[in-house]
């Protein structure tokens, strides 16, 4: 063989190799891409979904319990009405009925109160927990080695989440904790 062939043959296999690569290379950007297009819209759908929640809970007013309510403080002033025209010996379960009627209102105040927090904490969905400050971004992690998926929020103070633990502080908040395992010795050990 002449040293040209070998030379040539060579260049061919490194050309070859390095074509190789490239494509490998591309191949994996693709996939990547990808399965970055697929997350974001993945996240996007889980955001409408939200906001529909969201805008599904402040149109609503009616609850169940409370249309309950209603119809069981009307049963009852109607049955308070009838007792009224009997005589004196209904008057124990007049009262009785009152108290009801009283208890039924208290019920109807704390389900409002109830219903007045929860729309005010889903408005605050997208706030610091201490000062209200907006959110900046939200993102997930996959630990395949734990089989967890877990969501990280950073809000404009500072302070960030990772599915709702804190891992950095707000300055208007209470200071970060973090607790470090304690390597036991000899004295810490119980003694029997």
């Amino acid at each position: 063989m002449s040293n040209k062939l070998i030379f040539f043959t060579q260049i061919a296999q490194v050309i070859i190799v390095i074509g190789s690569l490239f494509g490998f290379f591309r191949l994996m950007v693709q996939q990547i891409v990808q399965q970055k297009d697929a997350t974001i819209e993945l996240l996007r759908e889980r955001a409408t979904g939200l906001e529909k929640q969201l805008d599904s809970a402040k149109t609503t007013t009616s609850d169940a319990l409370l249309d309950r309510y209603y119809r069981k403080i009307g049963m009852l002033e109607s049955e308070l009405s009838k007792l009224d025209a009997d005589d004196q010996t209904s008057r124990r379960l007049i009262e009785e009925k009152h108290r009801e009627i009283t208890t039924l209102n208290a019920g109807i105040e704390v389900l409002r109160d109830v219903m007045e927090e929860y729309a005010e904490k889903a408005s605050r969905v997208d706030e610091c927990p201490y000062c209200e400050a907006s959110l900046l971004s939200v993102g997930q992690v996959d630990y395949a080695d734990e089989h967890a998926i877990v969501t990280h929020k950073t809000y404009s103070c500072g302070y960030s989440e990772g599915d709702g633990f804190p891992r950095s502080s707000c300055p208007n908040g209470p200071p970060l904790v973090r607790v470090e395992p304690k390597a036991m010795d000899d004295s810490d050990s119980l003694q029997n």
